[in-house]
């Protein structure tokens, strides 16, 4: 057994994606405190309709999420409020670094389709905008 098994996270970590990468569909970026080595700190966190866990956004993460929805055509790419539906892949990374050491963590990276929205996922804006009597539409 390892370690993340025996203490599982509420957050999604390298034990579950060392075996096999994860595709999912995020449903939105919250912003929420959490307690650290030296004390606690502000984190986005993103938050998927197909796992139960979250992701803690480091800077990598967060620019390769917006790196895909700039390619995924998404109207502004750099606001996490419009990443819903976009789809991505969490892998393991053997060469991540915590701190001056290599610990191995969770990166993202496009799916096939290029961090398309989800089938069925909507994305709105002003040239775009929903269907009239359409309650489901972000603005």
């Amino acid at each position: 057994m390892k370690r993340g098994h025996a203490f599982p996270s509420k957050y999604l970590g390298r034990v579950d994606v060392e075996d096999s990468p994860l595709v999912c569909t995020i449903a939105k970026v919250t912003i929420e405190r959490l307690e650290g080595e030296h004390g606690s700190d502000d984190k986005p966190v993103v938050s998927f309709s197909d796992q139960s866990k979250d992701l803690i956004l480091n800077g990598t993460n967060w620019d390769s999420i917006e790196e895909i929805a700039t390619t995924g055509g998404v109207t502004d790419p750099g606001d996490s409020d419009c990443w819903t539906g976009l789809q991505v892949v969490l892998y393991f990374d053997p060469n991540v670094r915590f701190g001056k050491r290599i610990t191995g963590g969770v990166r993202v990276r496009p799916t096939e389709g290029h961090g398309q929205p989800a089938t069925g996922s909507k994305q709105y804006d002003e040239a775009n905008p929903p269907p009239a009597g359409d309650d489901d539409h972000p603005f």
